[in-house]
């Protein structure tokens, strides 16, 4: 993936992430809103991070009003209503017109949206 004009593997930002986190009290969830960040080569790796919960992300191209409305419902359902995360992405995924174009990955493994 491009990050601010360089390459960066779902590895580099995995361990990027863990630096940042280093005495956190919590595992996170994330969100990636950027296109492709939900493919394998990259998000499992940062899944599989021991300061991801969780991981949400679109593994393919995404117009940005569609992500936001996803990303938006998603965290409504999650956070004002209490739902898991699986319910949310169902909620988020109902919503939002068309295909779903996000993955909801969790240790490394895809639990929510299309695998490939």
């Amino acid at each position: 993936m491009k990050f601010l004009g360089s390459e960066m593997s779902g590895e580099d930002f995995a361990t990027e992430l863990e630096r940042a986190e280093r005495g956190a009290a919590r595992t996170k969830q994330y969100i990636s809103l950027a296109c492709e960040s939900g493919r394998a080569v990259f998000a499992k790796p940062i899944s599989e991070s021991p300061c991801c919960s969780q991981l949400l992300a679109a593994y393919q191209t995404v117009h940005g009003a569609t992500a936001s409305h996803f990303a938006q419902t998603y965290f409504a359902s999650l956070l004002l209503e209490g739902h898991t995360a699986k319910t949310a992405y169902r909620h988020a995924a109902s919503a939002v017109r068309g295909e779903t174009h996000f993955r909801l990955w969790v240790n490394g493994r895809i639990v929510a949206g299309r695998r490939m």
